[in-house]
């Protein structure tokens, strides 16, 4: 099988040139070109999983040129290198072009890898989701003109399609959790925040017989309900809230809106794509995208907004050695008034009363290689993507170990994951 194409565009040779060096590592072959008409001839002529333009050249702006690759390849990926003044001009790439990150000059090296490798895990979900779509689409034709007496052929074919399903199920799971990744990448919380408030939203919903298809919308939307805040500069994604400006605070509310359009676009997942809109909605009216009331928010979007609540204050960065799942809840409870829905409130506190043994000293939790520290202990083994053993199960890091860790990313690649056991909690309050 040939290796991905990735094609880098910009006026300025010394920035081609330094793209190319930061991407040398990744699994694709990387193709450049100075002129963004150039690059067009070379899209008519070649097939791109990624593409990565800057936004200001002389013959034609990035969003201009992005613009028209979303017509002639639109499963092609695409990224824009701005400045921060042109950040509005970025975000009119992403509306008009269908830009799936931008990213500003200077960039990181690692940030760059991160886009584009997940760019090409991106294009590859869609083009399988596509090959799997058209193989059902063929097995459905067959089974009508299958003869209706012949009950065992229509047996075996209706166990072609229910595989098929099922590998169709698991490309939709595999393509949400590559898009629940992408909004992590700056996140202020340990470990995977969208799989944890899917988790809590699946107990809270259990109290509040929530179930079928309503449950199922519910979780795809509590994991992606952050997916709009791909594209934001991590430089405002880190910034805890009260430092925002009020540019800031205005970009960072747009990320509902955008993540129902994100949605949106896959099928069958409407009423997610809702949920994910209004999780940001207060029962006072003074949330936002919409300053819906009371019961015009969704009961799913009010579920999440705690669920949310709850688990970015047990596991912040900040916070996350000192918090106990009472701890968090009293916070949860101080925000609630004007904010939260009383009933999904109540069955907070009975999660939390009743599963907190869970999630207390001991549970154990999935974290992100650059979130461990000198203190955590492993759970579980730590090994390379090889399966090279590199530390052992109950292994207390140090300033060693975590020198090693870093020394074998940069030259083997290590799962980007570690499971940690949760550490002892003191009496410090958040």
């Amino acid at each position: 099988m040939s290796r991905p194409k990735v094609l880098v565009v910009d006026d300025e040779t010394g920035v081609l040139s330094a793209c190319a060096r930061a991407l040398r590592r990744v699994e694709a072959d990387i193709v450049t070109s100075d002129s963004p008409m150039r690059g067009l001839e070379m899209t008519h002529a070649d097939e791109f999983a990624v593409i990565v333009s800057d936004q200001r050249m002389p013959e034609m702006s990035g969003a201009q040129f992005l613009e028209q690759i979303s017509h002639t390849s639109p499963d092609t990926v695409r990224v824009i290198l701005t400045g921060y003044a042109d950040i509005n001009l970025a975000m009119d790439a992403i509306n008009r072009a269908g830009v799936s990150r931008y990213l500003t000059k200077p960039w990181n090296d690692d940030d760059l890898r991160c886009v584009v490798t997940q760019g090409l895990e991106q294009f590859a979900l869609v083009r399988e989701n596509r090959r799997l779509q058209e193989l059902t689409r063929q097995q459905n034709e067959e089974l009508l003109q299958l003869n209706a007496t012949l009950e065992q052929r229509v047996e075996e074919r209706t166990a072609d399609i229910n595989r098929l399903n099922t590998d169709l199920r698991n490309s939709l799971l595999g393509s949400i959790r590559v898009l629940a990744e992408l909004t992590e990448m700056h996140s202020k919380v340990i470990g995977s925040h969208g799989q944890r408030v899917a988790g809590i939203c699946r107990r809270l919903a259990a109290l509040l017989n929530i179930s079928g298809g309503d449950l199922v919308q519910l979780e795809i939307a509590a994991i992606l309900h952050d997916i709009g805040k791909i594209g934001i500069p991590a430089e405002i994604a880190r910034k805890r809230d009260a430092a925002l400006t009020a540019q800031e605070r205005a970009v960072m509310e747009l990320h509902p809106a955008r993540g129902d359009g994100i949605v949106r676009m896959v099928p069958n997942l409407a009423m997610a794509a809702t949920l994910v809109r209004h999780h940001h909605e207060r029962l006072d009216g003074r949330g936002y995208p919409d300053r819906l009331v009371g019961d015009q928010i969704p009961l799913g979007s009010r579920i999440i907004a705690v669920a949310s609540a709850y688990d970015n204050i047990l596991n912040s960065r900040e916070h996350f050695e000192n918090v106990t799942p009472a701890q968090a809840l009293h916070v949860v409870e101080q925000l609630a008034p004007g904010r939260f829905d009383p009933v999904v409130m109540e069955a907070l506190q009975r999660y939390v009363s009743t599963e907190a043994d869970s999630i207390q000293q001991g549970a154990e939790i999935e974290i992100r290689l650059r979130d461990l520290r000198v203190g955590m202990m492993l759970s579980r083994e730590l090994r390379t993507s090889r399966g090279v053993l590199l530390l052992p199960k109950n292994c207390v890091m140090n300033a060693e170990h975590l020198s090693r860790v870093k020394a074998f990313q940069q030259s083997e690649p290590i799962v980007d994951r570690a499971y940690v056991f949760r550490p002892a909690v003191n009496n410090a309050q958040p």
